[in-house]
């Protein structure tokens, strides 16, 4: 979580004034021009390095083999980082380092208020089969949640929903309980309906009930933005395991990658994840692990998200000049 320290010192400005607030992109560029990111950068994460990172209640559904890792990094490409003009909810929840361009994410912004609490699927970053999908809860009269707060039976569903992880954090000052659903899917979401829907807001460490929903929203999936597509005909041969790859996905989520079994395995997953490499229009290669393997409608797909140390990363696509999977290049049309 993110301290408020920040906030503290602001204490003469009226919160209430704040959440009225609406300023477009370029009004947020020109007003923040000139402010010392990289000092602010600091400061902040000598703060945050303090925190507890561990985040609770991880609900898993699906048939999924998923490595959950809770620090967030960003992946910094081509040497440039998209300077943070304000703090959005991908950063309260994965953390101040993460960076992502209002290129990279689908504004969703779907509510709906139940008992005085109110539910907004606010934004995602949805790729070729993966999204990660961010909603959020506040009271109405302002008052904060206790710390433990989650809410219960917390889903997302959609006819092309193969599996997805939950994760709930409460917010410094307890005024948003925060979810973040990442999202593995049969086939791309481009276009479908997703309802995201809630029982019972709960405090976990007393087991009572805060305030009885239920709460559900409907929206359509947008993965227009910042994903790039290509199909590549790439085949990987491993002891018991031939692989076909199909289709390789670039987007702010990582790389994705999807393929078919040529074995007579077809309805299992790969145990192989092949080593994935990137190289940005500056010249740097970095390793990527994969986060997740799943299944697809063709078969399988692998989730390059996690940097060397395990950490979940977003990258830059338009600085992916190429990929390389098992010594093998492939160029990234610009």
């Amino acid at each position: 979580m993110v301290k408020r320290n920040i906030v503290d010192m602001m204490s003469n400005i009226d919160e209430r004034e704040i959440k009225t607030l609406e300023i477009a992109d370029k009004e947020i560029e020109e007003l923040t021009k000139d402010i010392r990111f990289e000092s602010i950068k600091t400061k902040a994460m000598e703060g945050i390095k303090k925190e507890n990172k561990q985040v609770k209640n991880i609900a898993i559904k699906g048939k999924l083999k998923k490595v959950w890792i809770v620090a967030a990094a960003v992946l910094v490409l081509g040497g440039s980082v998209f300077a943070a003009q304000y703090l959005d909810n991908f950063k309260l929840f994965y953390g101040d380092n993460v960076n992502l361009t209002p290129e990279d994410k689908t504004i969703i912004n779907k509510t709906q208020t139940t008992s005085g609490v109110k539910m907004t699927v606010e934004e995602g970053v949805i790729g070729g089969n993966s999204a990660i999908i961010i909603v959020i809860f506040e009271k109405a009269d302002g008052t904060p949640f206790p710390k433990d707060a989650r809410a219960s039976t917390l889903e997302l569903n959609s006819d092309k929903m193969a599996s997805y992880m939950v994760s709930q954090q409460v917010t410094e000052d307890g005024l948003k309980l925060i979810s973040s659903f990442e999202v593995d899917t049969l086939s791309t979401l481009d276009g479908e309906k997703i309802t995201v829907q809630a029982d019972t807001i709960m405090d976990t460490s007393t087991q009572k009930v805060i305030t009885a929903g239920p709460w559900k929203s409907t929206f359509k999936a947008d993965a227009a933005k910042g994903l790039k597509g290509m199909a590549i005909d790439l085949e990987i041969s491993h002891p018991g395991e031939i692989l076909m790859l199909k289709q390789l996905n670039v987007s702010a989520l990582g790389i994705e990658i999807q393929g078919t079994r040529m074995d007579e395995h077809k309805d299992k997953l790969p145990d192989y994840t092949p080593v994935v490499k990137i190289t940005t229009t500056e010249g740097k290669v970095i390793e990527l692990k994969s986060g997740s393997t799943s299944i697809t409608d063709i078969g399988f797909k692998w989730q390059y998200n996690l940097d060397a140390n395990n950490n979940i990363i977003f990258i830059n696509n338009q600085s992916v000049k190429s990929i390389t999977i098992d010594g093998k290049t492939i160029d990234i049309n610009p």
